[in-house]
């Protein structure tokens, strides 16, 4: 199992009490986002080149490989995520541009040669997750979007064999907003300093992608969505 993990911890990253009861409930690999940096023991995980856990890696000035391979049932997973660059004013760091970067990674795929290879692109726009999908198409296993929170439906096989979703969506409370509670971001909207805080009552939500492959190649796509 691989989940997103750049906000695990109250929004802000994940912390390593979070990440060990997250393994603890079989999730086997993490990727990240622009949170990810915000939470130091999060990014000792990801320079930890031995815990299965990944940051944006055309964030530049950071002590840690770009990519990790992690062993599952004697497969050689290749597990890489992307920070799309649409919008380079939220990004308070230097970065590669997210194409440059995914032939970097296309380069490494190709020197590994591992039995699997999932890229994770955490990106604003529909038409960047769109356009790296293809892109990437018969060149890595899947490309994985996020970043809004919200699942979409596009989920599918790309003509080279890659599997595809613009948005797999979050794990959280039904009834908020991206996770936050409709109060204390309305209050925002309103011109006050209101801290975010996480809803945490009502019915949450699941959703996820279930993938197989055979070989590298994706042969079947299904969306999960449990709320409960």
């Amino acid at each position: 199992m691989i989940a997103q993990s750049e906000n695990v911890s109250h929004g802000k990253g994940m912390s390593l009490a979070h990440f060990n009861e997250l393994r603890s409930h079989g999730v086997d690999i993490f990727t990240g986002g622009n949170h990810t940096f915000e939470r130091p023991d999060n990014m000792r995980l990801v320079a930890d080149n031995s815990r299965p856990v990944t940051a944006p890696g055309n964030i530049l000035k950071r002590n840690f490989q770009s990519y990790k391979i992690f062993k599952y049932e004697k497969k050689a997973i290749f597990v890489a995520s992307i920070m799309g660059t649409a919008y380079p004013e939220k990004i308070n760091e230097p970065f590669t541009n997210q194409l440059e970067f995914a032939d970097e990674l296309v380069s490494y795929i190709s020197q590994q040669k591992p039995d699997l290879s999932i890229i994770n692109f955490h990106g604003d726009l529909s038409s960047q997750k769109l356009t790296i999908g293809h892109y990437l198409d018969g060149k890595v296993s899947a490309v994985i979007g996020d970043h809004w929170h919200i699942p979409s439906y596009d989920h599918c096989i790309l003509p080279g064999g890659t599997a595809h979703v613009t948005d797999v969506g979050m794990c959280g409370s039904l009834n908020s907003s991206l996770g936050a509670t409709f109060e204390t971001v309305i209050s925002r909207w309103r011109g006050k300093k209101t801290k975010l805080q996480i809803e945490s009552e009502g019915p949450m939500q699941l959703n996820g992608l279930l993938m197989q492959f055979k070989g590298a190649v994706c042969q079947k796509v299904e969306r999960i969505r449990i709320v409960d």
